[in-house]
């Protein structure tokens, strides 16, 4: 990592998250601020130094979380659950198990209804 030393990194990520509301939060709102592109993000992640590892996790971290606080708003939309599918997150519960194991997806919503009728 060349652009900044960690704890200018560090100053630069708590000077981004500093006195933002979820809503204000984002990631492409992360790496403007820090001047670099979603490859440099993604090679920092990777990076061999532990510090930045762990600076680069939690900015990961704090970004799901503004948006997983944002779905607790009806109003909030499928923006917010498409930005954490593109962290991986996902909305299927598989199942699996026993000497001849079935796959078995549901979304939540399915899983949810389910629940209801079984109650």
């Amino acid at each position: 990592m060349k652009k900044y030393t960690v704890a200018q990194l560090r100053k630069k990520i708590n000077n981004y998250f500093k006195n933002k509301t979820p809503v204000d939060i984002t990631f492409t709102g992360l790496l403007l601020h820090l001047k670099i592109s979603k490859q440099t993000f993604y090679d920092w992640r990777d990076d061999a130094d532990p510090e930045v590892r762990e600076l680069i996790a939690y900015c990961q971290l704090m970004i799901e979380n503004s948006y997983e606080v944002m779905l607790k708003n009806p109003k909030a939309g499928a923006g917010c659950v498409f930005a954490l599918k593109n962290f991986g997150w996902s909305d299927k519960v598989t199942v699996e198990g026993g000497d001849n194991p079935v796959k078995v997806e549901m979304t939540v919503e399915d899983f949810l209804r389910n629940e209801e009728v079984n109650a």
